[in-house]
């Protein structure tokens, strides 16, 4: 969770990579974080690369189909 909230404020801060990275670490620890694996997608997304996005977004879907309520 701490990663994932690192993620979370440098996201805010728009610093995607370092966003990133976090939330590729919090998902390395715990592999079925689906928030980690949404962070991910929604930097690529801020940063206007739509394929990267759509990977990240399906695989938070794979690890829950629910997310999207």
């Amino acid at each position: 969770k701490v990663h994932h909230n690192l993620g979370f404020l440098a996201a805010e801060e728009k610093r995607y990579r370092d966003a990133a990275l976090s939330f590729r670490t919090a998902l390395r620890i715990y592999p079925q974080y689906q928030e980690a694996a949404f962070g991910i997608g929604k930097t690529y997304h801020d940063r206007g690369m739509t394929a990267g996005a759509l990977r990240w977004y399906r695989e938070t879907l794979a690890l829950d189909p629910r997310h999207l309520k």
